[in-house]
């Protein structure tokens, strides 16, 4: 990054929050007690004297479920579950991760119960911003009342994968770089729950519970949680709320919901906000829609910075403008303890002033990653850096540098 012109400006909808201190790894003790709280008639919550297993009752008086402690953002969450064994018709053991806002997004396991002799029905489904419909369905292959079995919900930014005994049964792909929804900024928590589902579960709701064959029971145990904790705030993507204008007021708009920042560049300014927090490690997700038409000269930054102007550490994307036709180049560049020189470039091979993009910084203490949507565009080792990347912390900065013509993002 250029050294005289320490701004830039960044652009877009934050569509992931800032993940802090949040690194993927084992966080389950495998104990019920310690990782779960009853949400739902404690009475109908049943767990072992080591928390190693739980059991859920339904009967005529209530259903039962528990939820985690923590709230996470991406993972993948591991759960043998037995299912309610004979005559389950209208029960549902639902098993799925909610962010439980108004606009939630949610990632479901729904069982539903059938007439004794009939298999199991197993219905997934995704939530995206409030809007499902996304409802799949099939038969399990087995009879899942006779044993435990485990069932995997694999959430990235890329895709969702549903498991069964680590057979895949339904991949949603993330398809946002086309209009369709995908959980991706709402940390969720997970949920288990068995309750009355009989005006829809079973025959479209034509076969009703047999409550002379409750109480009904599901169990659970063995599970593992293998996920990033959230240890944010929830509405971390608000513009308004989560970051600062550095110059000029006037020429940066954010839309009334704060979700979206326009900065814009002509002969009077260029334009910048930076994060109101520091953070050390991270992922920091950031749609961009870049200036159209004749860009060249421009350049608009999304970098992280530690405070140390003369021994700042820097994570570096540089958006390149270009003469028409010809396409934008993204520059990469790291500074570590105030030494940079380790620029790579690339050509990017869509055009990113027709639609927004997803542009990817994971920071952490073995790597730094840049990445698009999909598609990783260079990956650099840090070996060399550890120590003084650990001992700082960075701010997220974003902006717009002055040049010749006037652009709006």
């Amino acid at each position: 990054m250029n050294n005289n012109h320490k701004l830039i400006a960044l652009i877009g909808l934050l569509v992931l929050e800032m993940v802090q201190n949040s690194v993927a790894s084992v966080v389950s003790t495998g104990d019920f007690n310690k990782d779960f709280f009853v949400i739902w008639s404690p009475s109908h919550v049943n767990t072992s004297s080591d928390g190693q297993t739980r059991s859920l009752k339904l009967d005529q008086e209530s259903g039962s479920g528990f939820s985690s402690n923590q709230m996470f953002l991406f993972g993948q969450i591991d759960m043998q579950i037995k299912l309610v064994p004979g005559d389950s018709a209208g029960t549902v053991v639902a098993y799925y991760l909610t962010s439980d806002q108004p606009n939630r997004d949610e990632l479901d396991f729904e069982f539903l119960g059938n007439v004794d002799g009939k298999s199991y029905i197993l219905q997934t489904n995704v939530f995206a911003d409030g809007f499902d419909n996304r409802e799949e369905r099939i038969n399990l292959w087995f009879d899942p009342t006779k044993d435990f079995h485990t069932y995997s919900i694999l959430w990235n930014l890329h895709q969702i994968v549903f498991m069964v005994d680590w057979i895949p049964i339904r991949v949603y792909r993330n398809h946002a770089d086309k209009g369709v929804g995908f959980p991706r900024w709402q940390p969720m928590s997970i949920k288990i729950s068995l309750w009355n589902g009989d005006s829809w579960a079973t025959n479209g709701g034509r076969d009703k519970i047999d409550w002379s064959k409750g109480p009904f029971l599901a169990s659970f145990g063995n599970y593992k949680i293998d996920a990033c904790v959230w240890k944010g705030n929830a509405r971390f993507w608000n513009y308004n709320q989560d970051f600062i204008i550095e110059y000029p007021p006037n020429h940066v708009y954010t839309s009334p919901d704060g979700r979206f920042r326009t900065l814009s560049l002509d002969h009077d300014s260029g334009s910048v906000f930076t994060s109101k927090e520091k953070l050390l490690f991270g992922q920091f997700d950031m749609q961009i829609k870049l200036g159209p038409g004749r860009s060249a000269g421009l350049v608009v930054a999304f970098y992280l910075k530690s405070g140390d102007v003369n021994n700042r550490d820097d994570v570096d994307f540089e958006f390149l403008g270009n003469v028409i036709g010809k396409p934008y180049g993204l520059q990469t560049n790291i500074f570590s303890d105030g030494i940079g020189n380790r620029e790579q470039r690339i050509h990017l091979w869509f055009d990113p002033t027709k639609d927004f993009h997803t542009y990817s910084i994971l920071w952490n203490i073995y790597l730094i990653m840049y990445a698009t949507l999909s598609n990783i565009t260079s990956s650099i080792a840090l070996h060399l850096y550890l120590i003084n990347l650990c001992q700082k912390v960075l701010s997220f900065f974003i902006f717009k540098k002055k040049k010749k013509k006037g652009f709006i993002f």
